[in-house]
């Protein structure tokens, strides 16, 4: 007996082994993946009474029509999403290289404008505009951002010196064409000369000062603070000569504009001279009393007499234009350089016509932002999240019976998901923004597994009844 027992024992735990196997095989082969955390086991849960079909039928009947309600909601979304290129950032992308593109063409255009003798200053100032504006276009193409706002501000500042430098060039246009039609006549001509010739004498004098100013800045640091008033002084006696031969000057006629010009210049610069010396002045009284101790009144941060060069330079400038201008007038035949500029007007009011061309092209896209109409968007957007607002009380209306709140409430959690991420884009939409929608794609996907949680355990409770 003990023989025969002791020889069954292997078998019966081999045969128990063997029975463990297979359970734990059928138990995870049987096993939904999906199933949700809280769903009963129809292997385990009992029957369901006939109330609870009733309730589950009801709530099928709905829960279908919602899906198809929600289904539809994606489909006419999506349809509307991919239609809505003008907003995207790859349709910005490209408008902003148009615009480079085609403002290069501008540029070109201002490079081919006539460049006679002329009409050459008028090119340069067209041009270096042009360029500039250029720049600013190209800087946008490369740098873009949504939402950027410097780099179009740095476009109007150029738009705006542009139109400033287009009247410059109207204004010196139309100045020398009076001057050159007034030149044509016949005793315009030796006012022209007498005023060339006066114009020479007084270009003279007016660098001899600019040389003995120059001159005593340089001694100025090697000269007691009287000494250098002194100088001062004789220079303001020798500006007043250059002031009162200005001042003679023809200024009727072809040499009017001329003569205004040089009036001015030489007032400016008498004004900023008699500045210079109130300040050496107080400089030296300061010095005396006291009041500072500096070996000479010009300090170490340098000498108000420094404060003229800039003054210099303007005038020097001035000088330069009108003689320029003399020299156009007496200079050849004016009907000759009359006709130069009318070719130039020709060619300019071509330029013109395309550059007003591309600046109503761009303000457009500017104004409507590419043809992407914000309050249109967001007006779409109210009626998905109004949509969307209408699926979730449907979806909260369904029955809430113990054995369906597990997947009611996967159902309202994966609707809530979707109404919030259609709110927040609502909030934050903005054209051209970088992945707009993904706060909608991320919810939708998980919108989507939760509901198919839901079907997996509606699918475990109807095989129950």
């Amino acid at each position: 007996m003990k023989v025969r027992l002791g020889s069954l024992i292997p078998l019966l735990l081999g045969s128990l082994l063997l029975v463990s196997i297979v359970a734990c095989s059928e138990s995870t082969d049987t096993q939904p993946a999906t199933a949700p955390p809280d769903a009963p086991s129809a292997s385990t849960a009992e029957p369901l009474s006939a109330s609870d079909r009733i309730a589950m039928d009801a709530f099928v009947e709905q829960q279908q029509a919602i899906d198809e309600g929600w289904d539809e909601l994606h489909q006419d979304f999506d349809r509307w999403r991919t239609g809505l290129t003008s907003c995207d950032r790859s349709s910005a992308h490209e408008a902003l290289q148009g615009f480079a593109v085609d403002f290069a063409d501008v540029t070109a255009q201002a490079r081919d404008l006539p460049r006679a003798i002329v009409t050459r200053e008028f090119a340069d100032i067209v041009i270096a505009a042009a360029e500039d504006e250029e720049t600013a276009f190209r800087r946008l193409r490369d740098r873009w951002q949504p939402d950027e706002t410097a780099l179009f501000e740095q476009i109007e500042q150029r738009r705006a010196d542009a139109a400033r430098a287009q009247k410059e060039v109207e204004d010196l246009s139309l100045e020398l064409t009076e001057q050159l039609e007034a030149a044509a006549e016949p005793q315009e001509r030796a006012a022209l000369q007498k005023f060339s010739e006066s114009l020479d004498d007084i270009s003279d004098d007016w660098n001899d000062f600019h040389a003995d100013y120059a001159e005593l800045q340089e001694a100025a640091v090697h000269l007691d603070p009287f000494a250098v008033i002194g100088e001062l002084d004789g220079l303001i006696v020798q500006f007043d000569a250059i002031v009162e031969a200005v001042s003679g000057l023809s200024s009727e006629g072809a040499t009017e504009n001329a003569a205004e010009t040089l009036q001015a210049a030489a007032e400016a610069e008498r004004e900023a001279l008699l500045a210079v010396h109130t300040k050496m002045q107080e400089n030296l009284t300061a010095l005396l009393e006291g009041q500072i101790s500096l070996p000479h009144p010009t300090g170490p941060t340098g000498s108000p007499l420094d404060e003229m060069d800039a003054v210099f330079e303007e005038s020097e400038d001035a000088l330069k234009q009108v003689d320029r201008t003399i020299r156009l007038l007496i200079e050849d035949d004016p009907e000759e350089k009359l006709a130069d500029i009318e070719n130039f007007e020709v060619h300019y009011k071509g330029l013109l016509a395309a550059w007003d061309a591309f600046h109503q092209s761009y303000g457009e896209w500017r104004r409507t932002d590419g043809g992407c109409d914000r309050s249109e968007v967001l007006q779409s957007l109210d009626r998905f999240n109004l949509r969307m607002g209408e699926l979730g009380r449907e979806v909260r209306s369904l029955p809430r019976s113990s054995h369906l709140l597990p997947m009611y409430n996967l159902l309202v959690e994966a609707v809530s998901r979707e109404e919030g991420a259609i709110r927040a884009l609502r909030n934050s939409w903005r054209p051209f923004a970088v992945d707009a929608f993904k706060i909608v794609d991320q919810e939708r996907i998980t919108a989507d597994r939760l509901r198919r949680q839901a079907a997996v355990g509606l699918e475990e409770l109807r095989s129950r009844s």
